[in-house]
C-alpha cells in the first residue's frame, strides 16, 4: 500500500476528508 502525501499535508487515505476542509478554507479565504 502506498502512502502518498497530499500536497496540503493529508494522507490519501482520507483525500475525500482532506479535499473537503481544503475548499471549505479556501471559500473563507476567497470570501
Amino acid at each position: 500500500m502506498h502512502r502518498r502525501k497530499h500536497p496540503l499535508g493529508c494522507s490519501y487515505k482520507d483525500s475525500a476528508f482532506c479535499f473537503s476542509h481544503s475548499q471549505i478554507l479556501l471559500y473563507l479565504i476567497v470570501l
